[in-house]
């Protein structure tokens, strides 16, 4: 019995929480056809994490209210930019251990969270594409040529919607590299 909660126990400290941006399902179509054009480029890291955006990272979950404020204040400022979530350029954040999320950066910023749930926000919102390992944050040459080669399917492109979600987020690494599971919360619409 010690043994199955000891088990338990580092199972949950291995579980990361974080607030993601979720968009529609009808604005996923080309990001799906994007990861699915990464991971043919050996970008395996592609499917490691779900079509969202990380906000913060959290010590505990937002509760539904904390959703609802927070999703307002994206509503608002979504509101003064003419009601679309736009992105714009790449973009590469530290996530955990050795990965780094890279995808497009979104035209938000960071809505306040409760500081109960400690947040710890993210420098830039990113629509993560795919994971990659660390070392691909400061590329070498051949990194930085391995990247313009895989021709990054939403790089010139303009990525915009208007419909997104924002929800709890927990997620653990399993034992082989570039593998976890997921799942996200009840969703707050903005």
């Amino acid at each position: 019995m010690s043994v199955g909660h000891g088990i338990l126990r580092q199972m949950v400290n291995d579980i990361i929480r974080l607030v993601v941006l979720v968009p529609h399902r009808d604005a996923v179509l080309k990001i799906r056809q994007g990861k699915r054009k990464l991971f043919s480029q050996a970008f395996f890291g592609a499917y490691s994490f779900p079509i969202a955006a990380p906000l913060a990272r959290l010590d505990r979950p937002l509760n539904i209210n904390e959703l609802k404020n927070a999703a307002e204040f994206l509503r608002e400022e979504r509101a003064a930019s003419g009601g679309v979530i736009c992105g714009g350029g790449r973009g590469a954040v530290t996530f955990t251990g050795g990965y780094v999320f890279f995808g497009t950066v979104l035209s938000l910023s960071a809505p306040m969270l409760s500081a109960e749930a400690s947040p710890v926000y993210f420098p830039q919102i990113i629509l993560c594409e795919t994971l990659i390992e660390k070392s691909m944050e400061k590329p070498t040459e051949d990194q930085k040529e391995m990247c313009i080669a895989a021709e990054f399917p939403l790089a010139d492109e303009k990525l915009s919607f208007r419909a997104a979600a924002l929800a709890n987020m927990v997620i653990r690494e399993l034992e082989t590299p570039l593998s976890f599971e997921w799942k996200i919360g009840r969703a707050v619409w903005l």
